[in-house]
């Protein structure tokens, strides 16, 4: 597992960092994440857990994090790795206070 300051991706896979080529630190609070994702063109979606009809996934790198202090939750898009067969996506959790706290890598795959 390849791991700075709260933002993970599997081994040999590149951490959201690496992957969009932006300088991060955490954590940060959620403007300034989202104005990063904003002037860059990334791709993302907000899934927040006071809409009863959204459930936050849990994070599956880190077992030792406190899931219960995440708001919400920021699904970005990295493309499509066509030979490989996945879908590059990071997740970023958003404590109570507001700041993105963590971030991990979470590649869908596209099937055969």
């Amino acid at each position: 597992m390849s791991e700075e300051a709260g933002i993970v991706a599997g081994y040999s896979e590149p951490t959201f960092t690496e992957h969009f080529n932006v300088k991060l630190h955490l954590p940060v609070p959620e403007a300034e994440f989202r104005l990063l994702l904003e002037g860059n063109g990334i791709d993302f979606r907000v899934i927040d857990s006071s809409n009863k009809n959204e459930i936050l996934p849990l994070p599956r790198h880190r077992k030792d994090v406190d899931s219960t202090a995440f708001q919400k939750m920021y699904e970005i898009y990295g493309g499509v790795d066509a030979h490989r067969r996945i879908g590059k996506q990071f997740r970023a959790y958003v404590d109570s206070n507001g700041m993105v706290v963590y971030i991990e890598n979470a590649f869908s795959y596209t099937g055969t």
